[in-house]
């Protein structure tokens, strides 16, 4: 896969944790809102998923400079993933 090619994956992948999350707070997501189990499981990732799309940015705007830092963003992203 090309630089340019997982700059655009990274890139989505951020948009994507923004859009879901931003579904979540406008109540679109068809989530029960007295469930406060789910909600309280919930409300324990937005710092996390935050900072996964802020190192997922940061990989897409290295790789689509073609800068070698792209690669060290992508194993932070990816660790971040297997966490998450």
């Amino acid at each position: 896969m090309t630089q340019r090619a997982l700059g655009w994956t990274t890139l989505a992948g951020g948009v994507l944790v923004l859009l879901f999350w931003a579904a979540y707070w406008a109540g679109t997501l068809g989530l029960d809102p007295s469930d406060r189990i789910a909600r309280s499981y919930e409300s324990a990732f937005p710092p996390a998923d935050g900072l996964l799309a802020a190192v997922l940015f940061a990989a897409s705007r290295a790789l689509f400079a073609r800068r070698s830092r792209g690669a060290f963003w992508l194993v932070i992203a990816a660790a971040m993933c297997l966490y998450l």
